[in-house]
């Protein structure tokens, strides 16, 4: 059951970037330039080019199938037969660059990416157990297919084919702005991203998503295809179109596969152009329960109590990106919001949460933390949250309105929940306000989760068995293999670690008296206070995460002490 691939007659064979020059779809300065950039990369040459805006995506796949005789589809223009789609998951097509579209007799016709990855051939043909004629195809058409018809999305017909990155100009001016919006968030949202960046360099315009933390390369646009993409989003956003020297800030309400989705747009003008970054705000695609963050064990008991008390604050420390405001949501739905009163003051407010009255700053108009936590006062609330706590007036109100029952909730940028108090102390608080005000802080971070799909358990390497500690040296690890699932990376989605210092009686007269940060730290570890390595050495030894990504994303005195 050979794969059938029609030879061309014999010719004298040129490489890619001789044939492209030839052909005139590149200059010779535009292939220098590629060439050096693939000697940093170490990127095909073709997806370099692609990459860098100097070729289209279809001309790649269009001038491969030339070459190897491959007759070239356009997906986006064909409806594929409904019934050959089972033959294959949306898995096992993304990571073999593949899609099946129809039976020509006892054959099964399959689009490839790359028809000369005679390996994937051999994976399909065992896959579908038939005999297979190969087709080419672009990259983008492939990954678009797969992601419309075999992750459960609707098929579309080919009177109305679906939108598709322009390559050119001539194909941004005819499908229109709207429909490459539409295409980026979609995408975007499809691929789990928490941020779109929107990035105008020289010669191009980049897409990348933010992806579990990690920036992800996604679309690349011609540089021409810029202002019009950026005016779109300003559209959406019900912002300036005509201001182009000053940055911006707007939100918009977009509604796509998964229904109506609230993003934060931030517009900066940079060398060669407007940079977008839009942080989509999907309530339904994080935890917003305790339950789902993994806080487990005597940490949350003890949390729990601090919740349920008539005041107090819990301060949670860590920095952008960690995951801080999502705790503080979390910890919000676990208060009794029925009998209780909650106000927050936040800036921005990202989730709207049943029951509770939020209020959002505007220095614009001069109403700052500060000034929303005094009116907050008069509003007779039970419970407040401050987004942050970032100088001395808002840090002394807050402290205080703790002291004259109210419970308060705000995030502070410390590396350590001990350093939560150094900090209060650097924004001038006295010591004896702090201890007595100070129910407990909280510091975490975002890991990586071993994605589920390719998971695969083995040993672990010496340096983790020291990591592991003598006592779990003989466990079994487990790591991702890398699949379509999670884009080939071995992680799906984030788990948090958590480290929780409760300021009890001796931890109050410690900070009284003047104890240092250390002497805190110490006094810490003698009451068996958990620290987040060891919440982190528990997940990694559970399956969640890897000892890899553990020290990606500790700082370095976390990493000294793991060492």
């Amino acid at each position: 059951m050979a794969a059938s691939v029609p030879l061309q007659p014999e010719r004298k064979r040129l490489l890619l970037g001789q044939r492209l020059v030839e052909r005139k779809w590149i200059s010779a300065e535009q292939l220098s330039t590629a060439l050096a950039q693939q000697q940093r990369t170490g990127e095909p040459l073709g997806r370099t080019l692609v990459e860098l805006g100097f070729l289209r995506d279809d001309d790649l796949a269009r001038d491969l199938a030339e070459e190897l005789g491959v007759p070239f589809v356009e997906l986006r223009t064909l409806s594929p037969d409904p019934g050959v789609l089972a033959t294959m998951s949306a898995e096992f097509a993304r990571s073999h660059g593949c899609f099946p579209l129809r039976r020509e007799g006892d054959a099964l016709v399959v689009a490839l990416a790359n028809p000369a990855n005679f390996m994937a051939l051999d994976e399909i043909k065992t896959r579908v157990k038939c005999r297979v004629t190969i087709v080419a195809a672009s990259q983008r058409d492939i990954h678009d297919a797969i992601g419309r018809l075999l992750e459960g999305a609707a098929p579309t017909t080919p009177s109305t084919p679906p939108p598709a990155l322009p390559a050119s100009v001539a194909d941004s001016q005819s499908r229109g702005s709207a429909d490459i919006v539409d295409r980026l968030l979609q995408q975007g949202l499809r691929w789990g991203a928490t941020d779109i960046h929107v990035e105008p360099e020289e010669k191009l315009l980049r897409v990348r998503y933010r992806i579990d933390g990690m920036l992800a390369r996604a679309e690349t646009l011609p540089k021409d295809a810029g202002p019009s993409v950026l005016t779109r989003i300003k559209v959406l956003s019900a912002l300036d179109i005509t201001e182009r020297r000053r940055p911006q800030d707007g939100r918009l309400k977009w509604t796509g596969e998964r229904g109506a989705v609230d993003m934060r747009v931030s517009i900066m003008p940079t060398m060669h152009g407007e940079n977008a970054v839009l942080r989509v705000l999907d309530r339904s695609s994080i935890a917003l329960h305790l339950d789902e963050l993994g806080i487990v064990g005597s940490p949350r008991a003890k949390l729990d109590q601090l919740l349920a008390r008539p005041q107090g604050m819990l301060l949670v420390s860590g920095p952008t990106g960690s995951g801080k405001t999502t705790t503080l949501y979390a910890c919000l739905l676990a208060i009794d919001s029925l009998t209780r009163k909650v106000v927050t003051i936040e800036d921005p407010i990202e989730y709207q949460l049943p029951l509770i009255r939020q209020s959002q700053v505007d220095s614009g108009i001069g109403y700052a933390f500060a000034d929303g936590l005094r009116t907050t006062l008069r509003q007779d609330p039970d419970v407040i949250l401050i987004g942050e706590i970032r100088d001395r007036e808002t840090a002394d109100t807050a402290l205080k309105a703790s002291l004259t029952g109210h419970l308060v909730l705000s995030s502070i940028h410390t590396n350590s929940a001990v350093g939560v108090v150094t900090r209060l102390l650097d924004l001038g608080m006295d010591r004896y306000l702090v201890a007595n005000s100070l129910s407990a802080s909280m510091a975490q971070r975002l890991l990586r989760r071993v994605c589920s799909r390719c998971r695969a358990e083995r040993s672990p390497n010496e340096a983790e068995r020291v990591w592991l500690g003598a006592s779990n040296a003989g466990r079994s690890l487990w790591e991702g293999r890398g699949c379509g699932a999670c884009h080939g990376t071995g992680y799906a989605g984030r788990t948090a670690v958590y480290e929780l210092f409760v300021v009890d009686s001796d931890a109050m007269r410690s900070i009284s008296s003047g104890a240092s940060e250390l002497d805190l730290i110490e006094l810490h570890r003698k009451r068996a206070g958990r620290t987040m390595l060891d919440d982190a050495r528990d997940k990694v030894l559970a399956g969640a995460t890897t000892v890899a990504e553990v020290l990606r994303v500790c700082t370095s005195w976390q990493a000294a002490e793991v060492l």
